[in-house]
């Protein structure tokens, strides 16, 4: 296992195109707002909507209680949602697109809803990229932190591991030809949250 670590410690290259992906992450940010309506309804509009984008909304155990995908050309999307038939407790209502997650977190209460704005969060997500030979990551922070990348086997064994300190954006291609044939998992560790992406070796 020392070796494979090796291997893909000198194989593991900066892609030279950080800013690029920078710049698409941003251009495929949506403009979100998530407001109070009347009695117990949620205004939510969504502009500058650019591909696959998922909304959907959890209960406090996430568990999603409603979900719905908008149309790949669809720019723009609003609509109330009345929240009646749904218990009093807390929620989170996300917007998911390829490169970042929205949740805004909410009480539905007994005549009404409380949310709190300052309680959004944005999260970038990784854009992982599985090839016959390697693995491409390219990533934006929200701040400059440290990012650690890891390979893990089926049974949970570190095989390598990329720890990326003070960055804002990650752009590498790892090398993973050097793996045994099997299941391994990819995971990218940010402060805000753990990814994860399986893909096989020899299968």
């Amino acid at each position: 296992m020392k070796r494979v670590f090796v291997n893909l410690l000198r194989s593991a290259l900066v892609l030279g195109a950080i800013v690029a992906a920078s710049a698409n992450a941003l251009a495929n940010y949506p403009s979100v707002l998530i407001k109070v309506g009347l009695g117990q309804r949620l205004q939510v509009e969504i502009q500058q909507l650019a591909g696959k984008t998922e909304v959907f909304l959890v209960n406090a155990l996430e568990e999603t209680v409603y979900q719905e995908m908008v149309g790949a050309n669809q720019r723009y999307y609003a609509k109330t949602f009345n929240l009646a038939n749904l218990e009093a407790g807390d929620y989170t209502f996300v917007v998911r697109t390829s490169t970042r997650e929205i949740r805004q977190p909410f009480s539905l209460q007994e005549r009404g809803v409380a949310l709190d704005s300052k309680a959004r969060r944005d999260v970038f997500l990784p854009q992982i990229r599985l090839q016959e030979d390697a693995v491409e990551i390219n990533l934006l922070n929200r701040q400059v932190a440290t990012v650690r990348v890891s390979i893990l086997t089926r049974e949970g064994e570190l095989v390598y591991e990329d720890v990326i300190p003070n960055v804002v954006s990650v752009g590498r291609r790892y090398n993973v030809s050097h793996l045994e044939d099997g299941d391994y998992t990819f995971v990218v560790r940010t402060p805000e949250r753990v990814f994860y992406q399986d893909f096989q070796r020899g299968k």
